[in-house]
């Protein structure tokens, strides 16, 4: 009854805004959108923080994130969280690629974790992306989850002197677009108000949103790339990692079950596939 009745004044807030004001109607949702609403840290996640030297870094036009190193390994390995998550959700991962080598790099999204700010966006994501990798030329691999994982298929787009070789993508997202349909449903708005979102957004960003398809994105990489998802999860289709991987020029999909869109990073066989593939 309490979410109902949130839902039904944030609509009523919303449509307030649009009769008073267009371009504020428009702009509210965008923020919205871009806000992450959990910023909650698992005990689980907080404990595998706490044994990683942490660094705020900055990101360019005053925006600073929380970075994490665990090892020294002459290797590296950089983790993208997904939406509404954090670094120590690949607490997991740590030991097992320390034990083969590498050092193993992290950072909390703006709005997420322990970085401030509250809201971000897929283009905050690549600055931190951008910067860590040329921070730490070690870095030849990334393994990221769901938001993180269509993130890193971005950055990689527009940074064409990279060095990495591997992405392994627990789970990836293919249209922007349909999240923000989602919203859009959720919001209630009208035809004509999704337009002005839309127009709102291209004019903020300098794309449409129709631009940010993983699956279309992907084919503009040269790198080897696994892609793990459960069949039955409840998050994200399983269709889009088909999208994704059929849109690739080196992909093999690891089809899974059983193990949801979250329980999947501490799952020791999921992690084993991971290693076994950057390896």
């Amino acid at each position: 009854m309490r979410q109902k009745l949130i839902l039904s004044g944030l609509r009523a807030y919303m449509q307030t805004l649009f009769l008073l004001s267009s371009e504020r109607g428009a702009e509210k949702v965008l923020h919205f959108f871009s806000k992450p609403l959990i910023r909650k840290i698992r005990k689980r996640d907080a404990e595998s923080l706490q044994t990683a030297t942490q660094k705020l870094m900055s990101i360019g036009e005053g925006r600073e994130v929380m970075t994490y190193r665990w090892g020294a390994g002459a290797r590296g390995v950089l983790c993208v969280h997904g939406w509404e998550s954090n670094a120590g959700n690949f607490g997991g991962f740590v030991a097992p690629f320390i034990e083969k080598g590498f050092s193993v790099f992290a950072f909390d999204a703006p709005a997420h974790g322990y970085s401030p700010g509250k809201t971000t966006n897929i283009f905050q994501y690549k600055d931190a992306i951008e910067t860590l990798l040329r921070n730490h030329p070690e870095i030849d691999t990334i393994v990221s989850h769901s938001f993180g994982s269509a993130a890193s298929i971005y950055a990689l787009t527009e940074l064409k002197d990279h060095r990495i070789k591997k992405l392994a993508m627990l789970t990836v997202p293919d249209r922007m677009l349909d999240f923000l349909n989602q919203f859009f449903m959720i919001l209630n708005l009208s035809a004509r108000q999704q337009e002005l979102v839309l127009k709102k957004f291209e004019s903020r960003f300098g794309f449409p949103i129709s631009y940010f398809s993983s699956a279309r994105a992907v084919g503009e990489l040269s790198v080897a790339i696994q892609v793990l998802h459960d069949r039955y999860e409840k998050i994200l289709p399983f269709s889009d990692s088909e999208r994704v991987v059929a849109g690739a020029r080196d992909a093999r999909l690891e089809v899974l079950e059983n193990v949801g869109h979250y329980r999947m990073l501490w799952e020791d066989a999921v992690v084993g596939k991971v290693v076994a593939f950057v390896m």
